[in-house]
């Protein structure tokens, strides 16, 4: 089967991508796959043929047809930045003419003297002539909505743009009708005919409405090629060039040019850069960017590595047996390829009620115009009781009900170091059931330290400085905190490196020093034998999941040490807090079971995942998102899969550009606290939102039957499509002062925070 990736133009919500699937289905049949990705804006195909340009006959038509356009992968422009750019640009524009429209428009409201074109009642034509220049100013750059709504509406398939294209255009409509007016008094000097319709120029609200709902829009597009960004992120891992030997000669050549069965020597410090077997030398890999794990592996001949790791110690002659697409971190960027590809369970609300509102608001228009031009057999009355209902039910509040409230709400997080990188990562978030969390780096510090010192003979003082002169010469992680001991140092004779193991070296009196795994003792000649004091207290610490080190001097041991990756000082508190808004959480690890056990219990966590390399990370993340909404927090290269995988991922700040790339939330402050005010932050906002589409809706429920006349013949209440207008702007305010509301709100989980380092007041 070969998978087919076109570019498609025109969708920008979740609405699009189900009309853009029904005509690709209508075009491709049933027999082929394929899956539309909002993200990267692509339609893939996957079929046994594989004809490019058979597809594209099949899929232009019809998309086409519903108001979309589709091009060949990378033909079309795909640069996310340039379009952003250009929505940009262009909505600073209509903001400014949409803003002097208003001016003009509201002009006989200010005391101010009405400039020559200003006063209506003096140059009505021109007035009007103005207003109408400026609105087309606006109608022409935001045309989309148009075509848009009105494919849609033509096709049966009525979606938010279809509200905003109908209220826009009936605002515009009724205002050219009363110019035409204005125009016939004027000419046939009718004042009074001039001034009733001067009154009902309501051409700014037909560029209002575009402007605002574009508006809100851009507010919700920020991220929606992210997943293209954490593929080039985790590409740039790989190591550019790789050293061929060939006929016992070495030989720097590209990447590229690399072949299976190929060997490669990979010097200490660089990456390794393909995957394949040892087949002479050993050494320590660091393979933290895959596994997520500090600690390094030893490898000796025979043993399998992989491309983008790194060799901390040794020297190692590699045999290739993979390259390109079939190495691990290129399978690790087509999983995240493929789960960015893949249609999200959750549909947004405001989607879910416009799919009824639609409808309903339309065919409620119509009956209006019928119903009046049967009983009054007013056509001026019927249409305008018509345009009434569109204009007060256009969507605006609806619009804004959601992006102001994530705006309000993604700042208001920012303040907390908690960064949403678009508005479906909150939603999501504030449903989330279980959160999977990665063990290092993201529960634990990710750094070794020192956790247990047990003096064997002399003092600690020499212990520290003996030990630290003799792991100042190691480059091995486990060094790193030993070195911190003392800035002391001893001179250190005939020192050595033993790969996997330990160091050894010579004190100035001749005597043979060495620091390492209690393994080290029992493999090089002439070292002392641990007793089975010290094996018993070294087991008790392992089964801790601590890294031994023992020091000798001479014949004696003069002490041991454990080190290892400690449980952050917020780690267990975030984790009760996340249990007691009612979210399970679940580790998931590439460590071994009795370390990952021995650290949830610390955590209190219940339900661990050891072991795992980051294929099964993503299999379990997506075996729990079946059972509901998942959330998953990480660091690493590791984690970037199941990061994806979930509903929504949150990505430790500190850790890799893929891991930040990947996720919808970035938590910057590297606490696992930020996660659980994350949360509260989501659902706080989701709860804004809910109230803001409730108000939307009541507002059209109350103010639609008056715009309609149902009140008119008992109490002779009509709505013109200027009041309906305000009621429309009304509520919009409404929605947007509601959702300020969050601009004040506080988490929990960080509330002490907050009280110690406050806001600054205005004054």
């Amino acid at each position: 089967m070969k998978k087919t990736v076109f570019s498609v133009k025109g969708m920008t919500c979740a609405a699009c991508v189900a009309h853009v699937e029904r005509a690709a289905r209508e075009a491709l049949g049933k027999e082929i796959t394929f899956t539309v990705s909002l993200l990267s804006s692509t339609l893939t195909v996957t079929d046994e043929a594989g004809d490019e340009a058979a597809l594209l006959a099949r899929l232009s038509g019809a998309l086409s047809r519903a108001g979309y356009g589709v091009a060949p992968f990378g033909d079309a422009d795909t640069d996310a930045g340039v379009e952003r750019k250009q929505e940009k640009k262009r909505l600073i524009y209509c903001l400014a003419v949409t803003a002097l429209l208003m001016i003009v428009a509201m002009w006989h409201m200010t005391p101010l003297p009405a400039p020559f074109i200003l006063n209506a009642p003096r140059y009505p034509r021109a007035f009007f002539l103005l207003q109408a220049a400026l609105t087309l100013a606006v109608l022409v750059p935001q045309h989309r909505f148009y075509r848009n709504g009105f494919k849609s509406l033509f096709h049966g398939t009525p979606n938010m743009d279809s509200l905003v294209a109908l209220g826009s255009a009936a605002s515009v409509i009724y205002g050219i009708v009363a110019g035409v007016f204005i125009f016939v008094g004027a000419g046939t000097g009718n004042e009074a005919l001039v001034h009733e319709y001067l009154h009902e120029l309501y051409l700014e609200s037909g560029a209002m409405i575009l402007t605002l709902v574009s508006l809100g829009k851009y507010l919700e597009g920020g991220a929606r090629h992210r997943a293209f960004g954490a593929v080039r992120a985790l590409l740039d891992e790989e190591a550019r060039v790789a050293t061929r030997v060939r006929d016992g000669k070495e030989q720097v050549v590209l990447l590229g040019d690399i072949l299976q069965g190929d060997t490669v020597l990979v010097p200490q410090g660089e990456k390794i850069p393909v995957d394949g077997v040892v087949i002479s030398g050993e050494g320590s890999v660091n393979e933290a960017m895959l596994t997520g794990e500090s600690l390094p592996r030893t490898v000796r001949e025979g043993d399998e590595v992989f491309g983008a790791t790194l060799l901390a110690e040794g020297r190692l002659l590699v045999r290739v047996m993979k390259v390109g697409e079939e190495t691990a971190l290129r399978r690790i960027a087509a999983l995240l390829d493929e789960t960015a590809a893949s249609k999200a369970p959750v549909q947004r609300l405001c989607d879910r009620v416009s799919a009824v509102f639609v409808p309903v608001v339309i065919g409620i228009s119509v009956l209006t115009a019928v119903l009046w031009l049967l009983l009054s057999r007013n056509v001026s009355m019927a249409f305008r009781a018509a345009a009434s209902v569109l204009v007060i039910s256009c969507p605006c509040a609806l619009g804004l009900a959601t992006p102001t409230a994530i705006a309000v709400g993604c700042g208001r997080a920012a303040r907390f170091g908690v960064l949403f990188k678009s508005a479906e990562a909150l939603e999501v978030l504030a449903s989330t059931k279980t959160l999977l969390t990665d063990k290092t780096g993201t529960l634990t510090t990710g750094k070794m330290t020192v956790t247990d010192r047990i003096v064997l003979a002399g003092t600690a003082e020499y212990l520290d400085v003996l030990t630290a002169s003799l792991e100042a010469g190691s480059a091995h992680p486990v060094a790193e905190p030993l070195r911190a001991l003392t800035e002391q140092r001893l001179p250190i004779a005939d020192f050595r490196t033993v790969t996997g193991l330990g160091v050894l070296g010579a004190t100035e009196s001749g005597a043979t020093c060495a620091a390492g795994a209690p393994r080290l003792f029992t493999s090089v000649y002439g070292l002392p034998q641990p007793t089975d004091d010290i094996k018993s207290e070294a087991d008790r610490l392992s089964r801790e999941g601590k890294s031994i080190v023992l020091v000798s001097e001479g014949e004696r041991f003069l002490g041991l040490f454990a080190i290892a990756d400690t449980l952050r000082p917020d780690s267990a508190a975030a984790i009760a807090a996340l249990r007691a808004v009612g979210i399970e959480t679940v580790m998931l690890t590439g460590d071994n079971l009795q370390v990952a056990e021995k650290i949830a219990a610390e955590a209190g966590i219940s339900h661990v995942h050891a072991a795992l390399l980051p294929a099964d990370k993503e299999r379990i993340a997506s075996a729990y998102r079946e059972r509901g909404i998942t959330a998953m927090v990480g660091d690493g290269i590791n984690d970037a899969p199941a990061l994806a995988a979930a509903d929504v991922g949150l990505a430790i700040g500190a850790g890799t550009g893929v891991a930040v790339e990947s996720a919808g939330v970035v938590l910057s402050g590297s606490s696992l606290a930020e996660a659980v005010a994350a949360v509260e932050l989501g659902r706080r906002t989701r709860r804004i939102i809910r109230e803001n589409l409730f108000w939307a809706l009541f507002y059209n429920a109350l103010c639609i039957p008056l715009a309609a006349g149902v009140f008119y013949p008992l109490w002779g209440l009509l709505l013109t499509p200027m009041i309906a207008s305000a009621a429309m702007s009304f509520s919009s305010v409404f929605v947007v002062l509601n959702a300020l509301r969050l601009g004040r709100f506080t988490p929990k989980a960080l509330a002490l925070r907050e009280s110690a380092c406050p806001l600054p007041r205005k004054k």
